[in-house]
């Protein structure tokens, strides 16, 4: 068996929707085979393709720095995303569909 990696591709759209608050939207794209070496035409077993899809945001609480134990102070900041990803198999339709949060 040889896990063969395909072409991959994604792109990130971010922007800021003010002085402490980032936006962004990533999505990603991954085919896969999963392939017999030891059969003849060494075929393709599985093919999986991946979609992924996040948009989050963060938000830095400049005005709330910390500095006690720590060479330099850092801000903190509150990070949310949601995320969606497609798994197709070969010969199959209907994709899997997985979210989080």
């Amino acid at each position: 068996m040889s896990l063969d990696e395909g072409n991959s591709y994604g792109f990130i759209i971010g922007t800021d929707y003010g002085p402490n608050h980032v936006m962004e939207f990533l999505y990603s794209n991954q085919q896969t085979d999963l392939k017999n070496i030891g059969a003849p035409g060494t075929s393709a077993v599985l093919n999986l393709d991946v979609e992924y899809f996040q948009i989050g945001g963060s938000q830095i609480w400049s005005d709330k720095k910390l500095t006690s134990f720590l060479v330099q102070p850092w801000e903190p900041f509150t990070l949310a995303q949601i995320t969606l990803t497609s798994h197709r198999l070969l010969n199959c339709d209907e994709p899997g569909w997985r979210y989080g949060i």
